[in-house]
């Protein structure tokens, strides 16, 4: 069945225009290049059934990085090829994904918030669920400010608005904000 919050259809697509916004001044700059991300094919696996998504992703790479993973709808969640949980629709009160970046001194715990916010993007105004990661320091010698990785999901749409940074970048971060989208 298709997640209402990742609408599963071949020849669905969805194009991100890329900022870099100044934490300290506000400032943003919209980047000369974008990502798109589309279903490009359905795959059973492991007697489940994934859809094949293709990423075009440049706002963290220096050149054309192509990706294709695998994601599937389970009852709520969206998850990967993996079983890790991308998003969750239904579930408010668990950490649905963690990350520790051991050697390193940070880790990242995702949920999803049960109040959904209005977000206005180039391709529109949306009500999303916020996936969040909060981003932190493990060691207790360092004393940095959590951070949030923001991935926000609007109904019958996907993904609308996305942030990130760099671990030691506590002054700026980077945005992909949906410009355009084709939902067959």
């Amino acid at each position: 069945p298709d997640s209402v919050y990742f609408p599963f259809t071949v020849g669905n697509y969805w194009i991100y225009d890329i900022y870099y916004v100044n934490d300290t001044t506000g400032l943003e700059e919209k980047k000369n290049f974008g990502d798109t991300v589309r279903i490009i094919a359905e795959e059973m696996i492991n007697g489940n059934n994934y859809y094949v998504v293709e990423q075009k992703e440049e706002w963290l790479s220096s050149g054309n990085l192509k990706d294709t993973i695998y994601l599937r709808d389970s009852s709520g969640y969206l998850v990967n090829l993996a079983g890790v949980i991308i998003f969750s629709y239904e579930d408010f009160n668990n950490t649905l994904h963690a990350i520790d970046y051991s050697p390193a001194t940070w880790a990242v715990e995702f949920s999803v918030s049960d109040t959904t916010e209005n977000l206005t993007v180039p391709a529109g105004t949306f009500e999303c669920l916020n996936y969040k990661g909060r981003v932190y320091s493990t060691n207790p010698n360092i004393t940095v400010p959590d951070r949030f990785w923001h991935n926000c999901y609007a109904e019958d749409v996907g993904l609308i608005f996305e942030t990130t940074f760099f671990s030691g970048q506590y002054d700026s971060h980077f945005e992909r904000r949906l410009s355009e989208y084709h939902l067959e």
